[in-house]
């Protein structure tokens, strides 16, 4: 996904649906990540442009959403991949960059 500013990523009612996101961005970037997904659903969030240390990336879960337990979630680290998992109420952060 290349752009600046706000992504939003769709939900997909398949249970074993992977929602792999590529950011290609000149400036900072907030993801806003699916707000209904399944539980178990898993997302990866891929800096592709390798400018997050000064293109923040922010991954913001929605309303009565977390990430980690917080209301948001931001990476720095060039070039990183943050996986994610869904449960219950939380996106979990199973690889963080």
């Amino acid at each position: 996904i290349a752009g600046s500013g706000i992504v939003n990523v769709g939900s997909d009612t398949t249970f074993a649906s992977i929602r792999n996101v590529n950011l290609v961005s000149g400036s900072n970037i907030t993801v806003n990540i699916p707000t209904d997904p399944r539980d178990g659903q898993p997302l990866f969030v891929n800096d592709a442009s390798s400018t997050a240390s000064t293109n923040n990336i922010v991954l913001s879960p929605g309303a009565g959403r977390t990430v980690n337990n917080a209301a948001s979630y931001s990476f720095s680290t060039n070039g990183a991949t943050a996986f994610l998992v869904f449960f219950g109420t939380n996106w979990t952060l199973v690889r963080s960059p």
